[in-house]
């Protein structure tokens, strides 16, 4: 006689229950053999999530069987905060996007279980300061530097319509410094 439940205190009680019920004398024989559980099926919604540059609060939908217990864990450090990190059966798991501080996209996992969904962050918009914003230059003309705060990966050109200003270099990415010459007027 074979039983398979799906757990160990269930396969012995109904051992139990059957040599009660078909006499299992000093000479009865039988057998047991208990199969593990099914792995519990989980679903993530949705599968996959955009999320712009500034980041924010978000959240999946996990469905599951109701006595199917789940854990949460993000791939990344720059998500944060899984509310709640485990639970069981159906519920909402709520986390934390940190700002992107570079303009180049980014991609992690979000698993519950062995079932992940993909998360993918736009890159930060490109901001360009200069610094200082104003110079003056004596009328015999001279050379300044102005310094590019921006994000990595943020391209940048210079230009100049006037004759008398040049600047190098006419091009960069991310933060940098210009140099430029003014002409004697």
């Amino acid at each position: 006689m074979t039983f398979s439940a799906g757990s160990r205190l269930l396969g012995v009680a109904v051992f139990v229950l059957a040599c009660v019920s078909a006499g299992c004398g000093p000479s009865a024989s039988r057998s047991l053999s208990l199969s593990s559980a099914p792995k519990c099926k989980v679903a993530i919604t949705p599968g996959q999530m955009a999320v712009d540059g500034a980041g924010g609060d978000r959240s999946i939908t996990v469905s599951a069987e109701a006595e199917c217990a789940w854990t949460a864990s993000a791939a990344a450090d720059w998500i944060s905060g899984l509310s709640p990190s485990s639970g069981q059966g159906n519920g909402e798991d709520k986390f934390q996007v940190a700002p992107n501080p570079v303009s180049t996209p980014r991609q992690t996992d979000l698993s519950v279980n062995d079932t992940t969904a993909k998360v993918t962050q736009s890159g930060a918009p490109c901001r360009i300061e200069l610094v200082p914003t104003r110079q003056t230059v004596a009328v015999e003309g001279g050379n300044g530097t102005v310094t590019v705060t921006t994000l990595t990966g943020c391209a940048w050109t210079v230009s100049s319509n006037a004759s008398w200003l040049t600047a190098t270099p006419g091009e960069g990415a991310g933060p940098g410094a210009v140099s430029f010459s003014v002409s004697a007027n």
